[in-house]
C-alpha cells in the first residue's frame, strides 16, 4: 500500500513539473507578442530606441532623456514623424531635433513647453525659420500671426476629429473586407485656412502642423510637402473631407475622402487620399 502511495505521489508531481514548465513555455511565447502589439509599450521602446541610436556618445544625462521623451511625445501628437529624427544634438541648454521630412528635405525643431500647456516650436529648414506657438486652448499662431481657419459646416467638426484620432481607431488605405457597402454620411469643408505667408516661405513640419490642427486625417508630411513645393505662392488653402458610414454597422467602420487644396474656396492644385478606419467610436 505504502509503495502504490509512493508511485501515485510521484506521477502527480511529474504532472506538476510537466504543467509548470508548459505554464513557463505559454508565457515566454506571449510576452514578446504584447511588448510588439501594445500601444503603450511600442511606444515607450520606440523612444528609447531612438535615444539609443542617437546617443552617439554617452553625454545625455538622466534629465536629458527625461526631456527627450516628453519632446518626443509632443511631437508625435503633433502628428510629426518622430521615427525620421536622425539626429538629436545640443546648442547651449537647449535639445535639437534634425527630422528628414523628404529626401532632400530636413527640419531642425526645437520643443518649449509652457508650465499652462502651451507648446512653441523654433523650426529651421535650410534658409527658413519659423516660430509655431499651439495654445492649450487649441490657437495657433505662426510667426506671431493667428491662423485663422474658416469651416462652411453647419456643425463643429471638433468631435468628429476626436472619434478619428481616438487612440482605439485603426486606419489602413485598404477597404475592410467585412464592409459590404458605404453610406454618406457627411461633407466637412474648411473654405478659408489663412497663411497669413506664402507657403513656401514655411517649413514642411510647421505646414503640417497647420493642415493637423485643421483636420487633415492622413500623413501631414506628405500633404504638406505637396502644398510647399506645389503651391509655395499660396497664402490661403482649403480641406475637403467626405465621410462614409460602413454597412453593417457594428464594426464602426468609416471610410474618408480628404483633399488638400492650394488655394482657398477649393481651388488650386489639390491632393486626394483615402482612408479607411475602423473600431471608430460614435459611428
Amino acid at each position: 500500500m505504502d509503495i502504490m502511495k509512493i508511485s501515485v505521489l510521484s506521477k502527480a508531481k511529474r504532472y506538476a513539473t510537466i504543467s509548470i514548465a508548459l505554464i513557463v513555455c505559454l508565457l515566454v511565447s506571449i510576452i514578446p507578442t504584447f511588448a510588439v502589439t501594445g500601444n503603450t509599450e511600442s511606444q515607450v521602446t520606440a523612444s528609447e530606441s531612438v535615444i539609443a541610436r542617437l546617443a552617439k556618445t554617452n553625454d545625455f544625462t538622466v534629465k536629458d532623456k527625461s526631456q527627450i521623451n516628453r519632446d518626443l511625445s509632443v511631437m508625435k501628437d503633433l502628428a510629426l514623424p518622430v521615427n525620421q529624427i536622425k539626429d538629436i544634438s545640443r546648442r547651449e541648454s537647449k535639445l535639437i531635433y534634425s527630422m528628414k521630412m523628404t529626401n532632400d528635405v530636413t527640419d531642425d525643431i526645437v520643443v518649449s513647453k509652457a508650465v499652462n500647456g502651451d507648446v512653441e516650436l523654433t523650426i529651421t529648414e535650410g534658409d527658413l525659420k519659423n516660430k509655431l506657438k499651439i495654445c492649450s486652448n487649441g490657437d495657433l499662431f505662426l510667426d506671431g500671426e493667428k491662423i485663422v481657419i474658416q469651416e462652411e459646416s453647419s456643425y463643429s467638426d471638433n468631435d468628429s476629429i476626436t472619434n478619428f484620432r481616438s487612440k482605439q481607431a485603426g486606419w489602413t488605405s485598404t477597404p475592410p473586407s467585412n464592409i459590404k457597402s458605404w453610406k454618406f454620411r457627411k461633407e466637412t469643408k474648411k473654405s478659408h485656412i489663412y497663411l497669413n505667408t506664402k507657403a513656401g516661405q514655411i517649413s514642411i513640419s510647421a505646414l503640417g502642423i497647420i493642415l493637423f490642427n485643421a483636420g487633415w486625417l492622413g500623413y501631414v508630411v506628405s500633404c504638406a510637402s505637396f502644398i510647399h513645393t506645389v503651391g509655395s505662392d499660396s497664402k490661403c488653402l482649403s480641406l475637403k473631407r467626405k465621410t462614409y458610414d460602413g454597412i453593417p454597422k457594428g464594426y464602426l467602420a468609416v471610410k474618408v475622402v480628404e483633399s488638400a487644396f492650394t488655394k482657398a474656396n477649393y481651388k488650386g492644385k489639390k491632393k486626394t487620399v483615402v482612408q479607411y478606419g475602423y473600431n471608430v467610436p460614435k459611428v
